[in-house]
């Protein structure tokens, strides 16, 4: 396994994952509310994301400005954001199918979780 640089780590995790949820979010919270009836208190992660992330990722951003100094440097970062923004669409692709249609990804792990802690708000108001 290869030890990534810290622009690397910073353009996959910052730009790659958190500059992406502030326009992610703010189509999928009114979808949340209108359609599976989501209350706002259930859906918090989602509104308290948007400006974290909006402000975490703009950070990254300058940073990797800064420090990415060589081409080889600002190639590895492009490649790991790209990573990092593929990540974030099989996470919102693992929703849809868990959620919406119906395809349970989870195992024996999740239902000892979810015994002991109980179900998510979110699967709640979808089921």
């Amino acid at each position: 396994m290869r030890h990534r640089s810290m622009v690397e780590v910073v353009a996959g995790a910052q730009i790659g994952l958190e500059a992406q949820p502030p326009q992610l979010y703010g189509d999928i919270v009114p979808a949340l509310k209108e359609k599976y009836g989501c209350t706002d208190a259930q859906i918090a992660y989602f509104s308290v994301h948007v400006d974290a992330d909006t402000e975490h990722g703009g950070r990254a951003y300058d940073l990797v400005e800064k420090y990415a100094r060589s081409a080889e440097q600002r190639r590895r970062a492009v490649r790991a954001a790209r990573e990092g923004a593929e990540k974030r669409w099989l996470y919102i692709d693992g929703i849809c199918i868990h959620y919406v249609l119906g395809y349970k990804l989870t195992d024996d792990r999740w239902n000892e979780y979810q015994a002991e802690w109980g179900p998510s708000p979110y699967y709640d108001a979808v089921y």
